[in-house]
Parts: structure tokens; C-alpha cells; sequence
């Protein structure tokens, strides 16, 4: 892969626009960071299940990643004309979901 590395996980990348992006969406200041869970509110959880957990249940797991990636690239793409900062936490939401990491946890 390329040669600009991330120094909080070690993803590398192309481009330092590439590794500034992950930095901004990945790895959020804590001064950014919600108090209260806007990503994940209270009401996903109705039924004694999350959509993401049925979701994660029913898809294959390429089909579960293309989801994940699908939302990354839609909050990180809509954060100037939307939501901001929100965009970018939910985008780095589903960023720790694709790599592995369960932010819910």
C-alpha cells in the first residue's frame, strides 16, 4: 500500500489527503466527540435489537462491509453540505464498525 502512515492505528495510505481524511473521520478529537450517543440512540435499540445486529445477521459478510463502506463514504461525503462534524462521527462510527472495532461496546 502507500507510503503515508497513520500513526494512531497504522493504516497506510496513498496520499497525505487520503491519511488526513481517515485522521479527521477515524480518529475525532475528543473536543468533537457528542456527549450524548447521537449515533446510536436509544430508540435503535427498541425490540431488544439494533437493525445494525439484524443487518450484520442477514447479509453475507461482503454484503455487511459494502454496507459499512457505503456509509462511510455517505456521511464523509455529505459533511460540508449537511450535519458536519455529526457526519463525521457517524461516518467514523461505521469506519470502527468496518474495521472490526464495535463502538457500541
Amino acid at each position: 500500500m502507500g507510503e503515508f502512515k497513520c500513526s494512531d492505528c497504522g493504516w497506510q495510505f496513498d496520499t497525505i489527503s487520503e491519511l488526513n481524511a481517515h485522521t479527521m473521520i477515524v480518529h475525532i478529537p475528543e473536543s468533537m466527540k457528542a456527549k450524548t450517543d447521537s449515533i446510536n440512540p436509544d430508540h435503535y435499540k427498541a425490540g431488544g435489537i439494533e437493525v445494525i445486529d439484524i443487518l450484520r445477521a442477514k447479509l453475507t459478510p461482503e454484503q455487511f462491509e459494502g454496507f459499512l463502506m457505503g456509509n462511510v463514504i455517505k456521511y464523509t461525503f455529505r459533511c460540508k453540505m449537511k450535519n458536519g462534524a455529526e457526519d463525521l462521527k457517524k461516518a467514523a462510527w461505521y469506519s470502527s464498525m468496518l474495521a472490526g472495532v464495535d463502538p457500541r461496546k
